[in-house]
């Protein structure tokens, strides 16, 4: 009976033992968790830093001005440019470039472009128009145009032409980029065997047309005014 209820009293200690490891186990955690609540109790709470003095006028300035500077550049780009109608298209030109007296019927429209620095001659932009249906088509006209130049390589001006197509407000634009020694058209006021030359074009098709525009001058006038001649065939639009 001494031993066994010696055995049960050892048992007892035991429990007793790990019932207090368990204890203080669960102490330190509920200590450590408060301690980890109370730091974060305790810490400072932190506020974003106060905008400077007329920082706040100066964005606000800044975003007035935006709108501002975008209507000033749209007047400005307004103011250098004209839009104007002939032979049933519109289109939209520098305000730079002076329309001319024409004698010949199939021009419906002549312009003269101010000159490049160290050019003389002049540079002359003109809408061709026969009436409605009534002309060459596309690769005719382009065929046409290669002839009045020739290269100083010797290969064909066909082969030299820079030819792109586009479609715009429904009308087909073929567009010849060209330059060499200008033989002549038998037309215009341009003199032949003139080197040093180069020509934008653009043949359009639609309903109305064809229209046919030419750019002819020296080399560095067109090559200033190209901008303004793409921004042009991007501005067609048939005026019915």
């Amino acid at each position: 009976m001494i031993a066994g209820s010696g055995s049960v009293c050892g048992f007892d200690d035991r429990v007793r033992g790990r019932r207090g490891v368990l204890a203080g186990a669960t102490r330190r955690a509920a200590h450590s968790a408060y301690g980890s609540v109370r730091r974060h109790a305790l810490a400072p709470v932190r506020t974003p830093p106060r905008p400077r003095v007329g920082e706040s006028s100066r964005k606000l300035a800044h975003y007035r001005a935006v709108p501002l500077l975008v209507l000033a550049a749209a007047s400005a780009l307004a103011a250098r440019t004209v839009r104007t109608e002939a032979a049933g298209l519109r289109f939209t030109l520098p305000s730079t470039w002076t329309r001319v007296p024409t004698a010949a019927e199939s021009r419906a429209a002549q312009y003269r472009l101010p000159h490049a620095a160290g050019d003389d001659a002049d540079t002359e932009f003109v809408l061709f128009f026969l009436g409605d249906g009534k002309g060459e088509g596309a690769t005719e006209t382009v065929d046409r145009w290669c002839e009045r130049f020739t290269q100083p390589d010797g290969r064909p001006s066909r082969a030299a032409a820079v030819v792109t197509r586009s479609t715009v407000q429904d009308l087909h634009v073929t567009a010849v980029d060209l330059a060499g020694t200008y033989v002549g058209a038998n037309r215009g006021p341009t003199q032949a065997g003139v080197s040093g030359y180069r020509m934008l074009g653009a043949i359009v098709e639609g309903k109305g047309g064809p229209w046919y525009f030419e750019m002819l001058g020296p080399a560095a006038t067109v090559r200033e005014a190209r901008g303004d001649f793409d921004a042009l065939v991007r501005s067609l639009e048939v005026h019915r």
